[in-house]
Formats: C-alpha cells, structure tokens, sequence
C-alpha cells in the first residue's frame, strides 16, 4: 500500500461522509511488481468493489499489445487514459468487496479469517490466468 491506514483513514473510507466540509474520497491501492518488471494494482475507489488493474507507464508498456486481444474479444476487461486495462473480479455477487459498505456480504465475511483467505486465493488465482493468457506471467 502507498499510505499508512490510521484511524482517520480508516474512517473516511467505510463511512461516507461527504456532507463534511472538507470531506475528501479515498481510494486505495496495493502496488506490486512482478520479476519481469511488470507492476499491477489491486485498487479500491470509494463507494465501488475491488478491481485490479495494470497502469499505463514505460514499464508496462511491453503489456500494451498483449491485452489487446482481451480489450477486443471480452467486455470485462476495460481501459481508460490511466491504465492498459482494468478487470473487476469475476466473483459473485455476494463476495464482491465495497470497504464502504459492510451491508454486503463480501464485505462483511471479511472478518472471517477462513473466508477472508479464500476469496483472496479466489482473486490471486483470476490475477494469474489473466496474465498467463496473455502471456506475461510465465516472463517471471
């Protein structure tokens, strides 16, 4: 993660306070970087559920070309002008993450370590076989 989580943090992101003066959206992500230089996020924007994604920068410019045929082919995957491309997890409606609403399931299950440990295992296995289908992963 690129920030320390206080209390302050913690609170802003689960409730929303927006009527605040001064309130300001966190969102949150967790950067990585593969061996071949690859880097991708695991990113949370406020109010949304996790997605992950692969920025645009020189050090992934090598992924560009190999998402295309994703872009083209599969309505899940997205891009925009900050990243090659975007994917939300392709999990159920009832493990999907919003940190800013514990009403959900997903959310909610959290606090279960067992659970908590299976849908990230569930996210790391989709992260690899997207990888792997472009053929980035097997670089490492």
């Amino acid at each position: 993660m690129n920030q320390k989580l206080d209390k302050d943090t913690i609170r802003t992101i689960t409730h929303n306070e927006y009527y605040k003066p001064g309130y300001k959206s966190k969102d949150l992500n967790m950067r990585y970087e593969c061996p071949s230089g690859l880097v991708f996020y695991v990113y949370y924007s406020y109010n949304d559920v996790l997605c992950f994604c692969v920025e645009k920068s020189k050090k992934n410019h090598v992924f560009k070309d190999a998402v295309k045929q994703l872009l083209d082919t599969d309505e899940n995957y997205g891009h925009d002008e900050y990243n090659y491309i975007y994917k939300y997890f392709d999990v159920s409606s009832d493990e999907e993450i919003c940190f800013s609403d514990f009403s959900m399931p997903g959310t909610y299950n959290l606090i279960n370590p067992e659970y908590r440990n299976k849908i990230i295992c569930k996210m790391v296995d989709e992260i690899v076989r997207v990888f792997r289908s472009v053929g980035v992963w097997d670089q490492q």
